[in-house]
């Protein structure tokens, strides 16, 4: 069944659709990592951000050391236990506060990554919110991004680990980097890019059950 569940997400909307290179190169990791703003959000409203070429990620909030949510350069600070010298909001897995979204990405470059072999997976076309073509993706080697909404927000980041890796265990032939709470996921793009929109919602309770 479709929803129109609201949800909190942030959305970063500076550079679209562009992916930063590796540091020491690329010089806007601090500035990017710095400009996620948490929304609240529908499936669709969500959706709408993605194809705009718009990256979003968890809900972040600050570390609990001394002098976080400033920028905080002091060697001497460095020491202390817990200090990032890092803004709230700041994209830092240690910022984690809640998802709820589970994103999963099909980069196999072939059929598999399509999304009509994505459609003809039980679990997402019965639970999944909307699929779009990510910024890699071509014709000749289709790259493709699942996004399913949960009913209710995450807030434990080693659950949100396991939920992950528990979705993904259904759907084997994707790549779901897990070790960051506070991963990004790069939008569309807003010419080429390709969206499709499912509505459906994930249970908490249907996670669960795929926890082993």
């Amino acid at each position: 069944m479709e929803s129109s569940v609201q949800f909190r997400v942030s959305i970063n909307r500076r550079w679209p659709a562009q992916k930063l290179g590796l540091p020491p190169a690329e010089t806007r990791w601090a500035r990017y990592n710095a400009s996620f703003k948490a929304e609240e959000h529908t499936p669709d409203s969500l959706l709408s951000e993605v194809v705009k070429g718009y990256a979003f990620t968890a809900v972040l909030g600050g570390c609990l050391g001394p002098c976080c949510g400033t920028w905080c350069a002091n060697a001497e600070h460095r020491e202390i236990t817990d200090h990032c010298g890092r803004p709230i909001g700041y994209r830092r897995h240690q910022h984690f506060q809640s998802a709820q979204f589970i994103a999963l990405d099909f980069d196999t470059g072939d059929e598999r990554s399509t999304f009509g072999h994505l459609l003809g997976r039980p679990l997402i076309v019965g639970h999944g919110s909307f699929l779009y073509t990510t910024l890699s993706h071509t014709s000749d080697h289709p790259k493709s991004r699942v996004v399913f909404i949960t009913d209710a927000p995450i807030i434990d980041p080693d659950h949100y680990r396991r939920s992950k890796r528990a979705v993904m265990a259904q759907l084997p032939w994707g790549d779901a980097p897990v070790h960051n709470p506070a991963r990004l996921f790069y939008g569309s793009h807003p010419e080429e890019g390709q969206a499709h929109y499912l509505g459906r919602v994930l249970p908490l309770e249907v996670v669960g059950q795929l926890i082993v």
